[in-house]
């Protein structure tokens, strides 16, 4: 395969087009996981969707490529999910950095792929809107590709769809055509329809076809998405966070059903012991197994009201489970935990050290069930003889809380680090055995990535595998986009 370099510069400037193999390598290539990858033989970096259309058509009459789409070069990738095969050319889009529409009236933004956290944080805020955000996201990590990929937000109340907060996108298809799904689908032009107040909040469509539901988590397999609209939500006058600290899950689980489904609360997640102290190692005093956080947040009309009577409400039921919320646990309070509540992260990262990182294992399932789950997770984890101590549970609730995502990160020891007593091999085996009790017990694999694929392509799902191959020779009938992504 050659690349014809003067057509190439016909369709995008000289400047955004990486052929260093070392520099190449540096960007692309840190297999922290132990993932072979090769070399990528070229990057580009398009600032449009009709650059990145010609770039596919060009594309497409190369033989045998492998085009992969990426918005963040930042490390490390926990899911290490970047897969450089021979014939590798890397479509790097971290420098669509344009978030060109904010409604607040509507509560929505527009935003490309390149937009970090870090960076929407602020400009929703001149508009006083927030994200609605993933706990603890990476740093440098893609708003779009977080939203994409499912990684649900904290606030189960305003989750309405598995999609949330995703609504329309722009993506060009494998086979270089550009596509808008909802709203955003017409009948006129956007910058027309929006002269008419509409602000691509609706998903739905075009037609009764909802193409988005095959776009998110499909890994850039079918198309590349190159702006997507998203729910927002409004900055809170007053927020009132308060902490609960139990050895069992059953009671946290009962209020979660009880509090959320009346709608009283708004962010609420639990956590294990391990990972509140990894998250604040300055933690003094013992805590319990599980520590459920929630927040009840007051807008502009009367935030102070509002938030005491859903507060006494909320205390009503925790007095009947023999609970009491509390202002602090061991020394941290609503100061420490609040800015995590707004799509905010730290450094040094609970998943990531100098001599560890975390291999995950997360799935969905009902919040009746996560009991059993617990139970399991610990069995498998005393039969290998591995420390409870050393995994992190994140346990958030979905869709008005009827369902909950359950995650496990199994802290390894690096390979880089020359230990080998939790060697990345041992600790693949234990999520891949959780994984395995997940398949069989209620476990639901909404997020893809290298580890839950083996777990959820496997022979009992033919006709859903066909299905998937039927759709890839519709969107990508060259096969040129992200091998070595789901099954393809």
């Amino acid at each position: 395969m050659s690349i014809n370099f003067e057509k190439l510069f016909e369709i995008i400037d000289k400047e955004k087009v990486i052929t260093d193999s070392d520099l190449l390598r540096e960007l692309y290539c840190k297999p922290i996981l132990e993932k072979t990858s090769d070399t990528p033989i070229i990057s580009i970096l398009p600032e449009n969707s009709d650059q990145i259309s010609k770039l596919i058509q060009y594309f497409r009459t190369l033989i045998n490529i492998n085009v992969v789409i990426i918005s963040s070069t930042t490390s490390p990738k926990f899911l290490n999910d970047t897969v450089c095969h021979d014939k590798t050319i890397i479509l790097d889009l971290h420098d669509m950095k344009q978030v060109p529409f904010i409604n607040k009236r509507n509560r929505v933004c527009v935003i490309e792929p390149g937009v970090t956290w870090a960076e929407l944080i602020p400009k929703l805020k001149e508009h006083g809107l927030r994200p609605l955000a993933p706990f603890l996201p990476r740093p440098g990590k893609s708003v779009l590709a977080s939203v994409l990929d499912r990684e649900p937000h904290l606030i189960a109340k305003k989750q309405w769809d598995i999609s949330d907060p995703l609504l329309c996108m722009e993506v060009v298809f494998g086979n270089g055509e550009i596509f808008r799904t909802g709203e955003a689908a017409g009948p006129l032009d956007i910058e027309t329809n929006r002269k008419f107040g509409a602000a691509l909040t609706s998903p739905l469509g075009p037609g009764q076809t909802d193409i988005f539901r095959i776009i998110q988590a499909s890994k850039g397999t079918y198309g590349i998405v190159s702006w997507i609209s998203m729910q927002c939500d409004f900055i809170p006058a007053k927020r009132k966070i308060r902490f609960i600290n139990s050895d069992s899950i059953k009671p946290l689980t009962e209020f979660i059903y009880s509090a959320v489904r009346k709608r009283w609360i708004d962010e609420i997640f639990i956590i294990n012991d391990n990972l509140m102290k990894a998250i604040f190692p300055s933690i003094n005093g013992n805590i319990k197994k599980y520590i459920l956080i929630f927040a009840i947040n007051g807008y502009e009309l009367f935030p102070d009201d509002k938030i005491s009577y859903q507060m006494e409400c909320c205390n009503e039921i925790l007095s009947e489970l023999g609970f009491e919320a509390s202002d602090n646990i061991s020394g941290i309070t609503q100061n420490e935990i609040e800015p995590l509540l707004d799509g905010n992260t730290i450094d040094p990262h609970p998943k990531f050290s100098e001599t560890s990182i975390a291999i995950d294992i997360f799935y969905n399932t009902t919040l009746d069930r996560v009991q059993t789950h617990l139970n399991a997770v610990e069995n498998i984890l005393n039969k290998r003889s591995f420390p409870m101590d050393r995994v992190n549970i994140y346990m958030q609730p979905l869709i008005q809380a009827r369902a909950v995502n359950l995650e496990f990160s199994i802290i390894s020891d690096r390979p880089d680090s020359n230990k080998i007593e939790y060697s990345l091999e041992k600790v693949r085996a234990i999520a891949k055995e959780i994984g395995q009790f997940a398949d069989l017990h209620g476990g639901f694999f909404s997020r893809s990535y290298e580890l839950i694929n083996d777990l959820a392509f496997t022979d009992k799902n033919q006709v859903f595998q066909e299905g998937l191959r039927k759709l890839k020779r519709i969107f990508d009938p060259d096969m040129i986009l992200n091998k070595g992504q789901l099954i393809f």
